[in-house]
């Protein structure tokens, strides 16, 4: 992640300027608590990070137009970064050795030795579109008005790390555009501590998203599918998806399954039946166990480890823990 330096300029109580590492502009945003006390103030020594794209960036990626097309050539990124191309002219830019970055979904040219002058008139001429140097140094003007900030985009997700101890997870450009990190929980994760989206500022309709570690690494620790299954059902009630940081679970397509109520159909009730054999069967030892399989449970071990120890099935475990989530 590229660091931007805090350039030199007069606090304001009510407004910070915010940097954004994939286009490289300095945009100004609302402080979420006003300064009340700016003679004691001291500035950061780096710009706190918006979004990877400003929104006239953010514009002009979503509706592509020989109008909205740049080039920006920015000293801290030490790039050319092509904004608002689309992939209609794509083969242009290869042609001019842009490449594609996957991770900001994003056509970039490197330039490192910082000649802009050399490289971004010919390739504007070429291209057919506007050009830009920006420079980091220099804070933008303030808005006239609150109005004249550009409006808080809502993102589709609220992304929360479950990572384990010495791994560290952070969202990708790309996934910034789509996500806002609003906090950690630590292994196993307990559900009813995760951090609201309201503690981040974020509107209530945004859900949330947990993600877990590896698949690899939940099979190392004994979290079996059983477990996976039971932690997806009891997340999806509370309206919070699941998947893995190596995205081989996703489970993000079952909280709109979950919204849906399916009617079961009733069967005409039939009499019952005497059998003329005498009743039997296996007594339900599971339920008679389930204060134990509950406790158990609540120490951490996984079903299949719980039916080991108290000599159960996998699957009367699994059924007690059930009736108790749903009880």
């Amino acid at each position: 992640m590229k660091q931007f330096f805090t350039p030199r300029h007069a606090p304001n109580p009510t407004l910070k300027v915010m940097a954004h590492e994939s286009c490289g502009h300095l945009t100004w945003r609302k402080r979420a608590e006003p300064l009340t006390d700016l003679s004691s103030y001291k500035p950061p020594t780096h710009l706190e990070h918006g979004l990877p794209l400003c929104h006239t960036c953010v514009l002009a990626q979503e509706s592509p137009a020989p109008s909205s097309a740049r080039l920006l050539a920015s000293y801290v990124l030490k790039r050319i970064t092509a904004i608002g191309f689309g992939r209609a002219r794509k083969e242009e830019l290869k042609e001019l050795r842009f490449r594609w970055v996957d991770s900001e979904q994003l056509w970039v040219f490197p330039v490192t030795d910082g000649s802009f002058a050399k490289h971004l008139p010919a390739m504007a001429e070429s291209l057919g579109c506007a050009s830009e140097v920006i420079d980091a140094s220099v804070v933008p003007p303030l808005p006239g008005t609150a109005d004249d900030l550009p409006p808080a985009r809502v993102p589709n997700w609220a992304f929360i790390k479950c990572s384990l101890e010495g791994k560290i997870l952070k969202l990708t450009p790309s996934g910034r555009m789509t996500m806002v990190d609003i906090g950690t929980t630590s292994w196993p994760p307990d559900l009813s501590t995760l951090p609201s989206v309201e503690s981040a500022g974020l509107p209530p309709e945004v859900p949330r998203l947990l993600v877990l570690p590896e698949v690899r690494d939940l099979a190392s620790l004994g979290f079996t599918r059983d477990d996976l299954l039971i932690l997806l059902a009891q997340a999806a009630d509370m309206g919070v998806a699941i998947c893995t940081t190596d995205f081989q679970f996703e489970g993000r397509g079952l909280l709109s399954l979950a919204k849906q109520h399916i009617r079961v159909p009733i069967a005409p009730v039939k009499p019952a039946q005497k059998s003329a054999k005498p009743q039997g069967g296996r007594p339900a030892t599971a339920m008679v166990q389930s204060p134990e399989i509950l406790r158990l449970r609540d120490e951490g071990l996984s079903a299949a480890k719980i039916a080991k120890q108290l000599t159960l099935s996998p699957r009367s475990v699994l059924r007690v823990i059930h009736a108790a989530v749903q009880g």
